[in-house]
C-alpha cells in the first residue's frame, strides 16, 4: 500500500509541480506586456465586447479589407471565447496564456513518459516551456503549440483507438492554423505522426481503413472549423493574409535569421549549441523514436529560418529536440557519469535561459521592482475625442484599463500605416495624445522625439540585466511635445554583428 502511494506521488508529482509554477507565475503577472498583445488580441477582445472579427485598435494600419484576416482565426475566437466566458480582466488573458503553457507541459511529459525518460527532464519541462514562451507576450503562438503538442502526444500514445486518432489529427490540424511561425513544425510533427500511424497499425482490412479514415476526419473537420471562423470567405482571407506575410516578412532570409538570434540574448543561444552537439551524438546510435523526432525539428530549424518564420517561440522547438534526444544519447549512453553530467547541462541551460524572468521574480518580491507603483488614478478617465484621439499600448491596456479599452482608442505601436510600426516609423500627428508605458516612452527617447528617460532597477550593477523600476506607470504625452524621429541608423556592420552574438552585446537590426 505505502508502496503504492509513493508511486502515485512520483507520478503526479512533475504534474503538480506544472500547475504550481504556472500559477506562481501567473500571480507575478507573468507574461508580462509585450508590444504586439493588442495586434493579436484585439480581434478577440473585440468579438467578446459584441462586434465583428475585426481589430479597430489597429485602424491606422490601413490594411486592406474590414475583418481580421492579417493573421489565422483559431486564436482570436479561442480568446473571445475564453474571456466571454471568465471576463475581460489582465487576469483572465494572462491565465489564458498560462493554461496553453501548462497544456504544452503535460503533453511534453506524457511523450517523455511514455518513452521512459529520465524523471528529471519531466520536473524541468515547465522551464522549458517558460523559456520559450514568457518574453513574447500574449502572443498565438503557445496557443497553437498547445494544440500541436496535445496532438502529437495523443496519437503517439493511442494511435490504435479511432477517437483518440480522430481528436488528435483535430488538433494537430487546428495548431497548424493558428500561427503561421510554428505551422512548419506543426508539419513536420504531422508527417510524424502519420508515419508512426502507418508503422504501428497492426489492424487488418476494414478495421485498418477506418483507423485511416478518422485521422483524415479530424484533418478535414480542422479545416472546416477554420473555413467556419473566416466565414467561408477564403479568398479574402488568402489575399490579405499574403498582403500581409509578403511585407511582414520581406527582406534578406540571412538577417532574419540574425535577427532571431540576436532577440534570444546571450542567456537562451546555448540551446542552440547543445541541440546540435545532442543531435551528432545521436547520429553514432541506431536512430530510435525519440531521435528521430529531435533530428527532423533539428533539420527544421534551418529551413524555418530560410522562410523568415523564426522568432516569437519557435524556439520550443529547439527545446522539444533537446529533450527527445537527451533522452535518446542517455539511452545509448552506458557511463553513469556521463549520463548525469548530461543530464545537469540540459538542466542548467533550461535554468540560465530562464535567467531574465528569475531575476525580474527576484526584484517583484524584494520590492525592487515596484509592481504597485502606478498612477491609474490620474489618466484611468481619459477619453479619445474626434479632434484628440487617444493613442495606447499594450502597458496602458493592462496597467491603467485592465483590457477594458474605452471605444475609439488607437494602438500606438501600429499608429503608421503597414508595414511601418513604432520599430520603424515613428508617424507624429497634430492632436494625438499619447497614453503611452515604459516601453513605448523608451522607444521615443531612443529615437529622439522625446527626453524623458524612466526610472531602472539595476540588479547587482548589472546594467546589461536593468529592469523598469515602475512598469505599471503611465505616461501622457501630446503630439505637439515631441520632436521628428532622427534618422535611421546605418545598418549594423558584419563584425558587430558578430560581437553581438558572442557577447550579447545590443545592436539594433536592419528594419
Amino acid at each position: 500500500m505505502e508502496k503504492s502511494f509513493a508511486r502515485r506521488c512520483r507520478n503526479l508529482g512533475p504534474f503538480v509541480w506544472a500547475v504550481g509554477f504556472f500559477g506562481l507565475l501567473w500571480m507575478l503577472d507573468f507574461p508580462k506586456p509585450m508590444v504586439d498583445d493588442l495586434m493579436m488580441c484585439g480581434a478577440g477582445l473585440n468579438l467578446a465586447g459584441g462586434g465583428d472579427f475585426s481589430n479597430p485598435l489597429i485602424v491606422r494600419q490601413q490594411m486592406p479589407g474590414h475583418f481580421f484576416f492579417v493573421y489565422p482565426p483559431v486564436h482570436p475566437h479561442t480568446v473571445a471565447g475564453w474571456v466571454k466566458v471568465f471576463g475581460i480582466s489582465t487576469a483572465s488573458l494572462t491565465a489564458f496564456q498560462l493554461m496553453t503553457y501548462l497544456a504544452t507541459a503535460i503533453a511534453t511529459v506524457m511523450l517523455l513518459r511514455r518513452h521512459q525518460a529520465p524523471t528529471w527532464l519531466e520536473w524541468v519541462t515547465p522551464l522549458g516551456v517558460s523559456f520559450a514562451f514568457l518574453p513574447i507576450g500574449l502572443r498565438p503562438e503557445p496557443l497553437a503549440v498547445a494544440l500541436i503538442m496535445a496532438g502529437f502526444a495523443l496519437v503517439d500514445g493511442y494511435s490504435k483507438r479511432k477517437i483518440a486518432c480522430l481528436i488528435g489529427f483535430l488538433l494537430l490540424g487546428l495548431g497548424i492554423a493558428t500561427a503561421p511561425r510554428t505551422a512548419p513544425f506543426g508539419v513536420v510533427l504531422l508527417a510524424l505522426a502519420i508515419y508512426g500511424l502507418w508503422r504501428d497499425s497492426d489492424a487488418t482490412g476494414v478495421q485498418r481503413w477506418t483507423l485511416w479514415a478518422f485521422a483524415l476526419g479530424g484533418l478535414l473537420t480542422a479545416a472546416l472549423i477554420f473555413l467556419w471562423l473566416i466565414d467561408f470567405r477564403l479568398g479574402e482571407f488568402i489575399a490579405v493574409f499574403r498582403f500581409h506575410a509578403h511585407h511582414a516578412v520581406a527582406g534578406d532570409k540571412l538577417m532574419w535569421l540574425v535577427r532571431f538570434l540576436l532577440t534570444l540574448g546571450v542567456t537562451q543561444r546555448p540551446i542552440l549549441v547543445v541541440l546540435l552537439v545532442l543531435a551528432l551524438w545521436s547520429l553514432r546510435h541506431s536512430v530510435d523514436d525519440l531521435a528521430r523526432i529531435g533530428l527532423c525539428l533539428t533539420c527544421a530549424l534551418p529551413c524555418v529560418a530560410l522562410m523568415g518564420a523564426l522568432g516569437c517561440g519557435t524556439i520550443w522547438f529547439a527545446v522539444l529536440g533537446v529533450l527527445l534526444l537527451t533522452v535518446s544519447v542517455v539511452r545509448h549512453t552506458a557511463a553513469r557519469s556521463a549520463r548525469i553530467v548530461l543530464l545537469s547541462l540540459v538542466c542548467a541551460v533550461l535554468v540560465v535561459g530562464n535567467g531574465k524572468d528569475l531575476v525580474s521574480t527576484v526584484g517583484i518580491i524584494s520590492g525592487g521592482i515596484q509592481s504597485d507603483a502606478s498612477n491609474r488614478g490620474e489618466v484611468v478617465a481619459l477619453r479619445p475625442t474626434r479632434e484628440h484621439p487617444l493613442l495606447i499600448d499594450a502597458w496602458v491596456a493592462r496597467y491603467v484599463f485592465d483590457y477594458r479599452l474605452p471605444p475609439g482608442c488607437i494602438e500606438w505601436t501600429f499608429s503608421a500605416p503597414f508595414p511601418s510600426s513604432m520599430e520603424g516609423v515613428i508617424v507624429i500627428r497634430p492632436g494625438d495624445i499619447y497614453l503611452l508605458g515604459w516601453y513605448s516612452v523608451y522607444v521615443l527617447t531612443r529615437e529622439g522625439c522625446l527626453d524623458l528617460p524612466t526610472p531602472k532597477w539595476v540588479p547587482l550593477g548589472l546594467r546589461r540585466w536593468s529592469y523598469e523600476q515602475q512598469p505599471r506607470r503611465a505616461y501622457l504625452i501630446r503630439a505637439e511635445d515631441c520632436k521628428p524621429q532622427r534618422p535611421p541608423p546605418a545598418p549594423p556592420t558584419g563584425r558587430a554583428i558578430w560581437r553581438s552574438l558572442l557577447t550579447g552585446e545590443s545592436i539594433r537590426p536592419i528594419e
